[in-house]
């Protein structure tokens, strides 16, 4: 009766407890930014449409899904938009300097 008692004690301190370690926050700025890098195309696009005077439709849909799947969490698309257009519009000001 006593001993299985400290056999379970035993074995309870030899387990680890598992602790998930906390996923390292990245910015959705810093996710956009990537996105953009890796598709220098949507950069070349947008500059375009601005010099045609076309308009240009943002992927966000694309944006959203690589953002989450880097572990971001949108929770407005709204200022998914935002923070696109704003790093977008950097990204062609570069282009157009470098012209």
């Amino acid at each position: 009766m006593f001993r299985r008692k400290k056999e379970e004690e035993k074995r309870e301190e030899t387990q680890p407890s598992f602790q998930p370690q906390p996923q390292p926050s990245v910015s959705i700025t810093e996710l956009i930014s990537r996105y953009l890098d890796e598709n220098k195309g949507e950069v070349s696009l947008a500059w375009f449409a601005r010099q045609e005077k076309f308009p240009y439709i943002p992927p966000l849909v694309a944006v959203k899904e690589y953002v989450e799947a880097r572990g971001g969490a949108v929770t407005d698309m709204e200022e998914l938009r935002k923070t696109f257009m704003r790093i977008l519009e950097s990204k062609m000001a570069s282009i157009g300097s470098s012209l």
